[in-house]
């Protein structure tokens, strides 16, 4: 099994740090992760030292990270694990191969009359969020495209394709028979999130370690790195309540202000018309102002966690429903007072 180093790219900074997660920990594994190969493949490899890893770590171009990454038998993975529905997987993808392939052919010329030859890269997306999902969608780059009149007949010069395997519930089972390793993680994460319910996180995540251990679940690996899962775990799931939290409060926010406004408003006017009128209006205004509110405290929270603007202001449009420009616009009104 052989690593790669990237290289970083002008603006990028080696001092970057960025908090790492129990799937990749997991997965960073070479017998694991070709666990999870043959069972995506229907393989039954058994040399995991033929794999080259090569995730990126660390100081990444525009302060994005991907979780794991290796080059097999001439094809280029990138294994994705995500807990929120993010479209915006192929451009990421997009750039995160752009820069292993600029980190391996470094030293070839590509101005060369000799063809290079690449691996043919493979993306995939494993998903255990709370929101439903169908058990398997591609995404593709080019559903982000802006559209033309007379595009639809044409194919995109530049696609790129990444499948969404829903790894909650009853959700893919022939994967997760045959890997393990992969069914163990979703327990645990169920289990954590289940506890979670009912008990402080770091409880939860405790309790649901020494479930695991008794029933096989991970055992070798939980038992090896508690102490990392433990810390791991409750940063995870600490930035995915912060969030959710964030949200509702400020949309609870804006409901209220929205109502005492409408209603002081239409009651100066006197009129029941006036009433319904204000308070709909003010309803209205205090939802944007909520909203605007817990955009501006979801951009700030997803910094303080690691992420860099770029995707800060990607994941708040998709959470939001929002397009990025409004987003960028509330950040820089923001950030104007």
């Amino acid at each position: 099994m052989t690593t790669k180093n990237h290289i970083l790219r002008p603006g990028t900074s080696p001092d970057i740090k960025y908090k790492d997660t129990v799937f990749r920990k997991l997965f960073s594994d070479p017998a694991r992760l070709l666990e999870l190969y043959n069972s995506m493949n229907k393989s039954n490899y058994t040399d995991s030292s033929e794999l080259e890893i090569n995730t990126l770590h660390n100081a990444v171009y525009l302060g994005m990270k991907n979780d794991v990454s290796f080059i097999f038998h001439n094809e280029l993975w990138l294994y994705e694990h995500q807990s929120t529905i993010n479209p915006n997987m192929p451009l990421r993808d997009l750039i995160y191969a752009a820069d292993i392939l600029a980190s391996k052919f470094y030293d070839k010329s590509i101005y060369s009359s000799i063809q290079i030859r690449i691996p043919s890269p493979r993306f995939i997306v494993f998903y255990n969020g709370s929101k439903d999902f169908p058990e398997q969608y591609t995404y593709r780059l080019s559903d982000a495209y802006y559209k033309n009149p007379g595009d639809e007949a044409s194919e995109p010069f530049l696609e790129l394709k990444v499948l969404v395997i829903n790894i909650n519930g009853c959700y893919n089972e022939d994967i997760k028979r045959s890997c393990k390793t992969l069914s163990d993680y979703q327990t645990y994460v169920s289990l954590v999130r289940a506890y979670s319910k009912t008990m402080p996180i770091e409880k939860a995540v405790s309790t649901a370690i020494e479930e695991c251990i008794g029933n096989n679940v991970l055992r070798e690996f939980l038992e090896k790195e508690r102490a990392v899962v433990m810390s791991l775990s409750v940063f995870e799931f600490n930035k995915e309540r912060e969030f959710k939290i964030v949200r509702e409060d400020e949309r609870e926010e804006g409901i209220r202000i929205g109502m005492e406004r409408g209603l002081q408003q239409g009651m100066e006017r006197g009129l029941q018309q006036g009433m319904e009128r204000g308070l709909q209006q003010g309803m209205e205004r205090g939802l944007q102002q909520g909203m605007e509110r817990g955009i501006t405290a979801y951009f700030n929270q997803a910094v303080k966690y690691g992420a860099s603007t770029e995707d800060a202001i990607s994941d708040a449009a998709i959470e939001f429903n929002v397009t990025e420009e409004y987003i960028k616009n509330i950040i820089e009104d923001t950030e104007s007072y």
